[in-house]
């Protein structure tokens, strides 16, 4: 929002009865801590935007909405273990969402509580339940690689790098983080869509609408991750230092 000419930003809090709405100048995290204030004990319902990160884990909630377009992402990205992860989150997202619409219909909560526990349990297939989306019963990054194995998803792994390069390494990593910057996730894409790499590559092979839909859930994503005056989103990446062993003639 706009007031005085300057850009401002409107924090909300919200329950069943009550709404609380306070102007700030920044999207930052101590505005969100003046209108919680000190001894606030309930848990917050939020998106993935960064400023929510300062609160406890334990007394957070997450948006499922916004996870389910974060798996769409992931799934729709197509790249192997990434892909498994995105179709695994959809998985119990979906059945997050079909216990909180029973518990909406019979309003029974110790219910609502067992189906929920029943959520965070992985199955094995067939599945019963209806679901679109099928489970693995275990994530594709624990299955063992041999050396040539695996895919782009698998080369920030330590155990994919010792398994390439057997025993005539001795191997070190360095774990850092290049996060993606930009003024906006608008930005972002446009750089995304001029360099080279699965991004460009995967938006180039879709439909138009599909496309476009593609393009909104990336420039979300990133807008969930702004700081301040600039999208900040995390790219954790792996270093690997290999040094030859010596060979005993």
């Amino acid at each position: 929002m706009v007031s005085a000419g300057e850009l401002r930003t409107l924090w909300g809090a919200f329950s069943k009865r009550t709404a609380v709405l306070r102007i700030a100048p920044t999207r930052g995290k101590e505005h969100l801590h003046a209108l919680l204030g000190d001894e606030f004990a309930g848990i917050v319902g939020s998106d993935r935007f960064v400023a929510y990160n300062s609160l406890d884990p334990a007394k957070r909630q997450v948006c499922w909405s916004h996870l389910r377009r974060d798996f769409t992402f992931h799934a729709d990205l197509g790249l192997g273990p990434q892909e498994a992860f995105g179709l695994d989150g959809l998985e119990i997202t979906w059945d997050v969402f079909q216990a909180w619409k029973q518990f909406q219909e019979d309003g029974d909560r110790a219910a609502l509580q067992e189906r929920v526990d029943g959520c965070r349990r992985l199955r094995e297939p067939p599945r019963t339940s209806g679901s679109p989306h099928s489970l693995r019963t275990e994530p594709r990054l624990s299955q063992p690689l041999q050396p040539g194995q695996g895919d782009s998803g698998d080369w920030g792994r330590e155990e994919y790098a010792q398994a390439l390069l057997g025993e005539d390494f001795a191997l070190e990593f360095e774990e850092g983080d290049a996060p993606v910057t930009g003024a906006s996730g608008e930005a972002v894409w446009q750089l995304v869509l001029e360099a080279s790499g699965p991004f460009k590559a995967r938006a180039a092979s879709l439909e138009l609408e599909r496309r476009e839909q593609f393009h909104r859930e990336f420039v979300d994503l990133l807008e969930s991750h702004r700081e301040g005056d600039q999208i900040e989103l995390p790219a954790p990446y792996l270093v690997v230092l290999g040094t030859r062993r010596s060979v005993s003639m």
